[in-house]
């Protein structure tokens, strides 16, 4: 969705999807379902957070969690 939203033209916007074809083919889509919402309510919750702009952030956490991946950032903007 954010990729997407940031393609200007429409080279970009195929460009993008083409790699996102490619993630599809290979199963390297991590899409969330119900439990991983819940989880992030919950982690949200204990951290005192309301659900807002972090929501995503720690959505994608929950997620890379339960999958055993970790999440790595150069965005030293964010805690």
């Amino acid at each position: 969705m954010e990729l997407l939203s940031g393609a200007h033209t429409k080279k970009n916007y195929q460009l993008i999807n083409d790699v996102i074809d490619t993630f599809e083919r290979h199963r390297r889509i991590l899409v969330p379902g119900l439990e991983e919402f819940k989880q992030t309510g919950s982690v949200l919750s204990d951290l005192g957070w309301p659900a807002s702009k972090k929501s995503n952030d720690a959505l994608i956490a929950v997620c890379a969690r339960n999958i055993g991946s970790e999440i790595w950032t150069s965005d030293y903007s964010e805690p």
